[in-house]
């Protein structure tokens, strides 16, 4: 218990002396689940063998600039200590875009019945702002809306498995240079992740996996994403997703091959914004690199 202790206590007094500016988009995906390193880099290696996965969502489809999310990863063991990852970010969000390139290492601790991982993440995010409404980019009354810049940042994690459950806890943005108006205001902006999930066999083919996700940011209220999944005879994924932000979803996911992986998701609010889009639609391709004569990919119970 002592490293856990110790762990989470370093963890929290970086956060606490960190600074950070404005925030980047991390970009509601339903499939989190399955491609883990997008919320945590203490998984980076953790499937065993290379796996590179593509992730598109169209927000709210059908409203005009509605928010997109693309997203390229991949990440591998070096051996059974170290594993590294890499993530390609694209956000549109109205007029603002983001793009960012993050790379991961994790240490990983693996000892019988569990394995303790320990992340780092540094990277650097681009963006350019370009008001919707400014049609002339030329006319003085807009001069100065536009803004663009780029800015470093470096984000942390630990993530602990067993068998049948896993818990993980991380920060995206721990220290992020650049703008910063006073640290209290940092603070406020700062994220913080939990995540866990579980997986029970209710037959030889059926396996029942809920998950859970908890994102925090600064004062705002805590986004809860509760997911329930239903593996069939180990290749077809079915689930449901609910957040407390009025959102409802659903997902699949097709285990074409014990290395090729398809996943769709859609998820819509049930307020007034239902009325004006036609939900949200996710798409997710995955596939896992089998290099050592010891790797046996499987797909994973959460």
């Amino acid at each position: 218990m002592k490293i856990f202790a110790g762990i989470f206590a370093a963890i929290a007094l970086l956060a606490l002396a960190g600074r950070q500016a404005s925030g980047q988009s991390n970009g509601m995906v339903s499939q989190y689940m399955f491609n883990k390193l997008l919320i945590n880099p203490a998984y980076a290696g953790n499937d065993e063998a290379l796996t590179a996965s593509f992730l598109h969502k169209d927000h709210w489809t059908g409203l005009k600039s509605a928010p997109v999310t693309s997203v390229f990863s991949a990440h591998t063991p070096l051996n059974n200590k170290v594993g590294l990852g890499l993530a390609v970010v694209n956000d549109q969000m109205g007029g603002l875009n983001q793009k960012g390139a993050y790379g991961s290492y994790a240490y990983r601790i693996q000892a019988p019945g569990y394995t303790l991982a320990m992340g780092l993440q540094a990277g650097l995010t681009a963006y350019r702002y370009r008001p919707l409404f400014l049609r002339d980019e030329f006319d003085p009354a807009f001069e100065g809306a536009e803004a663009s810049g780029a800015e470093p940042n470096f984000g942390a994690g630990v993530f602990y498995e067993t068998r049948d459950f896993y818990a993980g806890f991380s920060i995206p943005q721990l220290f992020k240079f650049g703008g910063c108006r006073s640290l209290s205001y940092s603070l406020q902006r700062r994220s913080y992740i939990f995540h866990g999930g579980y997986s029970a066999a209710l037959s030889p083919a059926f396996i029942l996996s809920p998950t859970v996700l908890v994102y925090l940011k600064g004062r705002h209220k805590p986004e809860i994403n509760l997911n329930v999944n239903l593996l069939i005879d180990r290749k077809v994924w079915i689930g449901a997703i609910y957040r407390n932000l009025n959102n409802l979803g659903f997902l699949g996911k097709i285990q074409a091959s014990p290395q090729f992986s398809v996943g769709y998701g859609y998820d819509f609010n049930m307020g007034e914004i239902d009325s004006l889009s036609a939900g949200s639609h996710e798409i997710m391709l995955q596939y896992s690199f089998i290099y050592f004569e010891k790797n046996a990919v499987s797909p994973r119970f959460f």
